[in-house]
C-alpha cells in the first residue's frame, strides 16, 4: 500500500461525493457499506445502526481508530457477508464492484441482496455499452451494467447519473434497487434454508 494512502483517503471524507452518498443513505434505520475502506463514506452517515466491511485489514484498523464507536467495521468479502438475511435497511457500495472479478460478481450481488431489507444503492461507474476490462498497471477493473444484474435478481432498479458537482469521473452513476415483494422473502431469493 502506498505510504499515506489511508490518511489521504480519510482526508477526502468531506468531498462532495461522500456527502452526497451520506445524504442518500442517511435516514435509514440501518446501513451497511460493502467495501468501506477507511470509513470515509461512513463518517457522515446518520442512522441508528451503521456498519462497514472491507478486505483490507489496514484500512479496517484505521477506520476503527477514526470512526465513532457506534460504527461497526469488520473484515469480510462481498461474496461472504457475515450478517443474517435482511439485516440492513440500506446496503451500498461506492466504487467497489469494478474491482470484483467476473467469477465473484454474481455471488457478491446475491449477498448484497440477501442482507438488504429495503434497498441497495450502488455508486459505481456508469453502465457501459458493452462490458469492458481495463488495467491501470496495478489493478484490473471490470466495467459492467450493475442495474441490469440486480434487475435479473428480481429487484426494481432505477439508474441515474450523479450530479456533475459530485461525480468523480469514472464513479458517475447511482443505481438504486428497491426490494420487490418477491425479494423481500428468502423464498423469492432462492436461498430458502
Amino acid at each position: 500500500m502506498v505510504p499515506g494512502y489511508l490518511d489521504a483517503t480519510w482526508a477526502s471524507r468531506d468531498h462532495a461525493l461522500r456527502r452526497y452518498i451520506s445524504a442518500q443513505v442517511s435516514g435509514s434505520l440501518s446501513v451497511l457499506e460493502v467495501g468501506c475502506g477507511v470509513g470515509a463514506n461512513l463518517a457522515h452517515v446518520n442512522c441508528p445502526e451503521v456498519a462497514g466491511v472491507d478486505v483490507n485489514s489496514s484500512a479496517i484498523r484505521y477506520a476503527r481508530s477514526v470512526l465513532p464507536t457506534n460504527v461497526e467495521v469488520r473484515y469480510a468479502e462481498a461474496s461472504k457477508l457475515p450478517f443474517p438475511d435482511d439485516q440492513f435497511h440500506t446496503v451500498f457500495t461506492a466504487g467497489l464492484l469494478v474491482c470484483i472479478g467476473p467469477d465473484s460478481l454474481d455471488l457478491a450481488l446475491a449477498e448484497l441482496t440477501r442482507v438488504a431489507r429495503e434497498r441497495i444503492i450502488l455508486f459505481e461507474a456508469g453502465p457501459p455499452e458493452r462490458e469492458e476490462v481495463w488495467n491501470d498497471g496495478e489493478t484490473t477493473y471490470w466495467h459492467r451494467d450493475y442495474g441490469a444484474r440486480l434487475h435479473d435478481l428480481g429487484l426494481v432498479v432505477v439508474t441515474k447519473n450523479l450530479p456533475d458537482e459530485v461525480s468523480l469521473g469514472h464513479m458517475n452513476t447511482q443505481v438504486t434497487a428497491q426490494m420487490s415483494s418477491s425479494t423481500s422473502t428468502r423464498e423469492g431469493r432462492g436461498d430458502n434454508k
